[in-house]
């Protein structure tokens, strides 16, 4: 997976062209969307945080399920444009939708929407079901399964899974805000830190994508979960980047 403005580019003019040779490919349709979705979410462009991109994503989504009623792909990239556009419900029906259509479809994607909507529980079951079926999961698979554990407080559950998720890749947005933000909440019982966020570097980019400020680092006396408001909101990019 790239985080360059020029692959980016490269994917959407091999894409466009597809669509030039064939104007009703559904698969490049719901992949455009994606695209968007990912632009938005990732400093890489103009594209961050731009209202304009989330719309178009969602409307490319639609238009790849209007050429294709039965492509699980195409009701994913509307489940996940929909999350970002705050219909967390409606993002779930149509990720139900595309495993309705193929029950071995599987989606990375899904877990966060069930954490974002507040579901841990299944995003756990998501997550270890997606881990079965794709050896070659991408490293944001476990950081998910994490988060749900941390929400539900199972704080020994969630700090190996974070470990792993995000000391595989350096690119994902988590690493280094779960490298100081989860360490004070998991505590020294759960093999984090009872000085917490002071102990890791939490840099500008990786606090919230809302505020246009760094949250400096503060320290915390021994585990002290986040409320569940504020760590849904940080899954659902909210809060916290």
């Amino acid at each position: 997976m790239s985080f360059s403005a020029e692959d980016l580019y490269e994917a959407r003019r091999l894409l466009r062209q597809s669509l030039s040779i064939d104007a009703g490919y559904a698969r490049a349709y719901a992949l455009l969307s994606r695209s968007y979705t990912f632009a938005w979410l990732s400093p890489v462009d103009g594209d961050f945080l731009r209202s304009g991109a989330l719309e178009e994503a969602y409307q490319l989504a639609r238009k790849a399920i209007q050429l294709d009623l039965n492509l699980p792909q195409a009701y994913a990239s509307l489940g996940y444009a929909l999350l970002w556009l705050r219909q967390p419900d409606a993002s779930i029906v149509a990720f139900e939708k595309a495993i309705a259509l193929n029950p071995n479809y599987s989606d990375p994607r899904y877990a966060g929407v069930l954490v974002a909507a507040g579901h841990p529980a299944r995003a756990i079951s998501e997550v270890e079901m997606h881990m079965r079926r794709d050896p070659f999961y991408l490293p944001v698979v476990p950081v998910w399964a994490g988060v749900a554990n941390y929400l539900i407080e199972r704080y020994a559950e969630a700090l190996p899974l974070l470990r792993d998720g995000v000391l595989a890749s350096s690119e994902f947005f988590p690493r280094l805000r779960l490298a100081g933000g989860y360490p004070c909440a998991i505590g020294p019982a759960g093999g984090g830190s009872s000085r917490g966020s002071r102990d890791a570097p939490s840099p500008p980019g990786f606090y919230r994508r809302r505020h246009g400020t760094h949250k400096p680092a503060q320290a915390c006396e021994g585990p002290q979960p986040l409320p569940r408001w504020a760590a849904q909101s940080w899954a659902a990019g909210v809060v916290a980047r």
